[in-house]
């Protein structure tokens, strides 16, 4: 088994890793990279965030994955109610990601990396290691427990803040071009 680099994104909720990725995504395409993975987006409301949808890279198909109010027919964390199908269709889409250029798997979470469930797959994907470069979002928390899933495969995580995150890809398509 062959480890290549997995790039990690952290930072708080609403600090911009959705969108890091999407601004490397473009970058890495622009450049002629084969993009594949998953990208988590909230769903807003005057009020807030009320849910999540998942979205296929690749065909831009997205579905309804998670609520903030439940219940659903899937699985469920300390905040979202997950839909059983949209996790099965977000596992599929993994598990056929590969061979890639760049893999984008945002996020890894709780149900993941604590729970076994949604995407636990995308472990397996990374270890594997059919892509250049994999750029994975991981929530501050679950670090150390991600940390263990892969610990030989890390080629640095990135904190996601104010003053970086405009940077942030410019700085990572700098790596996808070295890893080529």
């Amino acid at each position: 088994m062959q480890h290549q680099p997995i790039v990690t994104l952290t930072g708080p909720p609403g600090c911009g890793k959705t969108t890091v990725c999407q601004r490397t995504i473009t970058l890495a395409r622009s450049r002629g990279w084969r993009v594949t993975g998953l990208l988590t987006l909230p769903r807003t409301s005057p009020v807030g965030t009320v849910g999540l949808d998942v979205e296929d890279i690749v065909s831009g198909e997205r579905l309804a994955l998670a609520e903030d109010r439940g219940p659903t027919d899937g699985p469920s964390t300390e905040r979202w109610h997950f839909h059983r199908r949209a996790l099965e269709w977000g596992s599929a889409r993994l598990g056929g990601a590969s061979p890639t250029d760049l893999l984008v798997i945002d996020e890894l979470g709780p149900l993941e990396l604590m729970l076994g469930q949604g995407w636990a797959n995308a472990v397996s994907v990374l270890r594997e290691g059919r892509y250049s470069v994999a750029l994975v979002v991981v929530r501050p928390s679950l670090l150390p427990l991600y940390q263990c899933h892969l610990p030989a495969t890390e080629a640095g995580t990135f904190v996601v803040a104010a003053d970086n995150r405009d940077q942030l890809p410019q700085d990572l398509a700098g790596r996808l071009g070295r890893s080529a």
